[in-house]
C-alpha cells in the first residue's frame, strides 16, 4: 500500500475480483471445496457493516462500548434510530457502556444489574 502504482483504495461492494478469485482458489478450491469467486463477499471494513446491520432490525434500542468505533453510533444517529439527545448529549436510543480502569475495563451488561 506504500506505493503509488499498486494502491488500490476500497474495493467494489462486494470486494475486488482479483482477490476473490484469490480466495476462492487458494483457500477453498485448493482444499476441495467447490467455491465460486462470485460467492464470496470482501467487506471494507467492521464499522460500515455493524452501523448497516441495524436496518435490518429496525429501530431498536442498542448498546455500545463508550467510546469504542463512535462511528458505529454514528450511523445510529443518521438512520434516526437513537432519538433525539438529551441535556448531557447522551441519546435515549443508545446504553452507554463505560469502558473505564474503574470496572476493570469490562462493563455490566444491561440487564445485569447495571442502570
Amino acid at each position: 500500500m506504500t506505493e503509488r502504482s499498486s494502491f488500490r483504495g476500497y474495493g467494489t461492494e462486494q470486494g475486488y475480483d482479483f482477490l476473490r478469485e484469490a480466495i476462492a482458489k487458494h483457500d477453498y478450491q485448493a482444499r476441495g471445496a467447490e467455491i465460486d469467486a462470485d460467492e464470496i463477499f470482501v467487506s471494507d471494513g467492521s464499522k460500515c457493516d455493524s452501523g448497516n446491520i441495524l436496518d435490518i432490525f429496525g429501530e431498536i434500542t442498542s448498546s455500545r462500548c463508550w467510546t469504542c468505533l463512535p462511528g458505529v453510533c454514528g450511523y445510529q444517529l443518521m438512520a434516526g434510530h437513537t432519538g433525539p439527545a438529551d441535556a448531557s448529549g447522551r441519546y435515549g436510543g443508545l446504553v452507554y457502556l463505560p469502558v473505564t480502569a474503574d470496572n476493570d475495563f469490562v462493563p455490566e451488561l444491561p440487564g445485569s444489574g447495571s442502570t
